[in-house]
């Protein structure tokens, strides 16, 4: 009589835990769907247009646009106190035009990198440029980040003298946006999840000097 009694506590025991289980597994099934869901509807995409160059005395100057299709999100990521840095990689470069010639001649690699952040107290956001030199811009105005990250003007890419005349040459543009974790407290746990905000493709120009 005894052991049917423990036996019957196990059953008990096992039964109530598979149950626990069972909820806890639904729990996070619905966590993980709201969490998609709203992931779903806060996606950040970008791409990139009216690429050209031009010329000064002395350089070729790339231009281009990078449209942003959910801007607002940017401004809710960086209101919460995290940094958002930017990286636009420009190529410039030479085809291979004949089957003698395997590698493309490459003329210049440059990364730009902006990085935006936002004071709470001061209710400035701060952009911090670094390419050839590094320099700050403090704005109180989210239209002037959009505008200093979004309208890449005058932007030099090499000297003219880097360019060969009569031959076809390709410039190559792509942006990335990711968010920066490193002075953020319980950053380990944070990056845990994707600090990638957006990436766009490459795009390019053809053109001959």
């Amino acid at each position: 009589m005894v052991k049917i009694k423990k036996d019957f506590k196990k059953s008990i025991f096992f039964l109530v835990l598979f149950i626990l289980l069972l909820l806890v597994t639904a729990s996070l099934a619905s966590i993980s769907n709201k969490k998609d869901n709203i992931n779903s509807e806060e996606l950040i995409t970008a791409t990139i247009t009216e690429l050209t160059v031009s010329n000064s005395n002395t350089k070729l100057l790339a231009y281009f646009t990078l449209k942003i299709n959910n801007p607002d999100e940017l401004k809710q990521i960086l209101i919460s106190g995290v940094p958002i840095k930017f990286t636009y990689y420009i190529r410039l470069y030479i085809p291979n035009v004949n089957i003698l010639s395997f590698l493309n001649r490459d003329i210049s690699d440059i990364i730009l990198i902006k990085t935006v952040s936002y004071d709470s107290i001061k209710g400035t956001y701060q952009i911090h440029i670094i390419d050839t030199n590094s320099r700050i811009i403090y704005t109180n105005s989210f239209n002037d980040v959009l505008t200093n990250i979004c309208q890449i003007n005058d932007l030099p890419v090499t000297s003219l003298t880097n360019l060969v005349k009569g031959k076809i040459h390709i410039l190559k543009v792509k942006v990335e946006a990711k968010k920066v974790l490193s002075s953020i407290p319980f950053k380990d746990i944070l990056t845990i999840f994707s600090s990638d905000i957006f990436q766009t493709n490459w795009y390019e120009i053809k053109f001959t000097y």
